[in-house]
């Protein structure tokens, strides 16, 4: 029995990066990525990346958090996570 739960932290659906308090706007910024899966049993594989490029993957049993900083150019990102058992999840922001 498989039970799945994808969950994205950071960078939150909708947010604009890097959070300063300045008029003016970034070229690009290092972006914190943080989520985790939970998936009975084993071994799953994951993915994840931004833009369809992917950046990282893993194999792991019953649970794997993941938090790293990858850096972005100005504009609008999609940060996707996806797992062989078919849980996904993906988040859209901006860095401005």
């Amino acid at each position: 029995m498989s039970q799945s739960t994808v969950t994205i932290v950071y960078p939150v659906e909708g947010g604009v990066y890097p959070i300063v308090e300045s008029d003016s706007l970034a070229s690009a910024a290092y972006i914190t990525a943080s989520f985790s899966i939970t998936s009975i049993g084993g071994p799953h594989k994951i993915k994840w990346g931004f833009d369809k490029e992917l950046v990282g993957s893993t194999t792991f049993y019953d649970q794997f958090s993941g938090q790293f900083t990858w850096y972005l150019t100005a504009g609008e990102h999609m940060f996707c996570i996806a797992s062989d058992d078919g849980s996904k999840a993906k988040v859209l922001f901006e860095v401005a």
